[in-house]
């Protein structure tokens, strides 16, 4: 619990029904760090393209409200959500609470460009 600062997932949920996304979306709730993000895609069924393709049988029939719904209810902040022609659509959540690390001092390596000392 309380572990991750960021959770990505691409393409996942896209084959998931909603309700078993609820239940992701609630493992993330309870592992990310108070202030930490979650950045997933999804089947957006609001669109004709997303209902396509769930016609189709490529993915899951997740309406883009009911997603966002689920968010809000286990007390995720949106930060932003993106809906583009080639259905694309992810979404950017965050757990309530402030972001800190635990990191105690400088980084024990650096980037040089070659030719650099």
């Amino acid at each position: 619990a309380n572990q991750f600062g960021v959770i990505v997932s691409v393409e996942y949920f896209n084959f998931r029904p909603l309700r078993l996304i609820e239940q992701y979306l609630a493992g993330m709730f309870n592992i990310l760090r108070p202030g930490g993000v979650a950045i997933f895609t999804f089947n957006n069924c609001d669109y004709p393209i997303g209902v396509d393709n769930f016609e189709n049988a490529y993915y899951t029939y997740t309406p883009g409200h009911l997603i966002k719904d689920a968010c809000t209810n286990l007390g995720f902040k949106i930060i932003a959500s993106f809906d583009m022609d080639n259905n694309i659509s992810w979404i950017e959540i965050q757990k309530p609470g402030t972001r800190s690390s635990l990191k105690g001092g400088q980084s024990l390596a650096a980037i040089k460009h070659l030719g650099e000392n």
